[in-house]
């Protein structure tokens, strides 16, 4: 391939977008232990004036962006699938167009 060429391998290209979804997959359920872990703290952190404060804060806001992460590699992971997809459609395409006007 050239300098001004593009290529892209559909199978690879899959196979990457799979691995994602997967990796993000994993974090199923990692946002709500972590909150837990949270609560878990502030329960056992001292009674009266002495109890710790942000616990409840700091929990919801990691859960939040643990979720972020998650649904954002899931995303990343279709779109990079969807990339393949469109990739495959315009080699076809051009193949097709290539056919057509005797081109070879």
């Amino acid at each position: 391939m050239s300098d001004n060429e593009v290529g892209v391998d559909p199978n690879e290209a899959h196979g990457a977008g799979r691995n994602t979804i997967e990796i993000s997959e994993n974090f199923k359920g990692i946002s709500k232990r972590f909150f837990d872990a949270c609560e878990d703290a502030l329960d056992n952190s001292g009674k009266g004036k002495l109890k710790l404060k942000g616990f409840d804060e700091f929990g919801q806001d990691g859960k939040e962006k643990m979720t972020e992460i998650q649904d954002h590699g899931t995303q990343m992971g279709g779109n990079m699938s969807a990339g393949a997809d469109s990739a495959v459609r315009t080699d076809e395409e051009n193949q097709f167009a290539i056919e057509e006007h005797g081109y070879r």
